[in-house]
C-alpha cells in the first residue's frame, strides 16, 4: 500500500509539472501576453509548484517514512531526460523522414515535438530548482532520520 501511495504522489507531481506548462500556454494564447510577461507567469507558476512538490515530499518523508530520492528522479530527472531525447529525435526526424520539406520551421510535425519537449524540459527544470530551494528554506533534508524531525 505504501508503494501505491508513493506512486500516486509521483503521478501527482508529474501532473503538476504538466499543468504548469498547460496553464502557462493557455494564458499566453488567450490573454495575448507579451513575451516577457509570458515567461514571468511561467516562472511564477513553476515557483508555486515548488511549494506543492515540497509538500508532496514532506508527505513522503513524514507519513510514508520513505526517502524522497525516487520522487525527485521520477518527477524531475526522468521527464527532463525524456524531453532531451525528444528534442534529438525531432531534429533527426526533420533531417531524415521529413527532409522533403523546405526547412525546420515549415510546420512539419518535428516542430511540434521540438517545442513541446523544450517546454516540458523547461517546466521540469524550473519546478525542480524551485522545489530544491523551497526544501532548503524549510530546512528538510533526506539525510535526517524520521526520528530526528520529531
Amino acid at each position: 500500500m505504501i508503494k501505491l501511495k508513493y506512486a500516486g504522489l509521483c503521478a501527482a507531481g508529474l501532473a503538476m509539472n504538466l499543468a504548469c506548462l498547460l496553464i502557462d500556454s493557455f494564458l499566453g494564447s488567450t490573454l495575448d501576453f507579451d513575451i516577457p510577461l509570458y515567461f514571468v507567469v511561467g516562472i511564477l507558476l513553476c515557483i508555486g509548484s515548488g511549494f506543492a512538490h515540497a509538500a508532496f515530499m514532506n508527505i513522503i518523508r513524514k507519513k510514508l517514512v520513505r526517502r524522497s530520492k525516487w520522487y525527485l528522479l521520477a518527477v524531475f530527472a526522468a521527464p527532463l531526460a525524456l524531453s532531451a531525447l525528444a528534442v534529438v529525435v525531432a531534429i533527426v526526424l526533420d533531417m531524415t523522414v521529413w527532409a522533403e520539406r523546405s526547412g525546420f520551421f515549415n510546420f512539419s510535425p518535428a516542430i511540434s515535438i521540438f517545442f513541446v519537449a523544450v517546454g516540458i524540459g523547461v517546466a521540469c527544470s524550473l519546478s525542480g530548482i524551485a522545489t530544491l530551494c523551497v526544501e532548503q528554506l524549510l530546512g528538510y533534508t533526506d539525510s535526517e532520520s524520521p526520528d530526528d524531525r520529531k
